[in-house]
């Protein structure tokens, strides 16, 4: 279990077998303040699939889910999701390509 704090309130991050009975990857509790994510995931979906629920939580804590559709919430998340993995990829290998440039010097 882990704790993630955001805009001031703790969210407890949980590892399950099971989610929901819909078989989802991961829930975000507003209410509860409990992100679930599936265990069995590989390393690479389950960080993806937590980023994907803290998005989840971030727009409930600054009150844009309450103004949005539940439809359109997911939208905007798995698209933020989905750059925002894409962005960190490709500045970590631009990071490791110019580490080779400098220790080959």
């Amino acid at each position: 279990m882990t704790k993630i704090n955001i805009k001031g309130q703790e969210y407890l991050v949980v590892y399950v077998d099971r989610v929901d009975s819909d078989d989802n990857d991961g829930e975000c509790d507003r209410v509860k303040k409990k992100i679930k994510i599936k265990k069995s995931l590989g390393e690479a979906e389950r960080q993806a699939t937590l980023i994907h629920e803290l998005f989840h939580a971030v727009l409930a804590e600054v009150c844009v889910s309450e103004l949005i559709s539940v439809d359109l919430e997911e939208i905007i998340v798995e698209n933020l999701s989905t750059y925002i993995i894409r962005f960190l990829k490709e500045l970590c290998e631009k990071e490791k390509q110019a580490n080779k440039k400098k220790r080959s010097k």
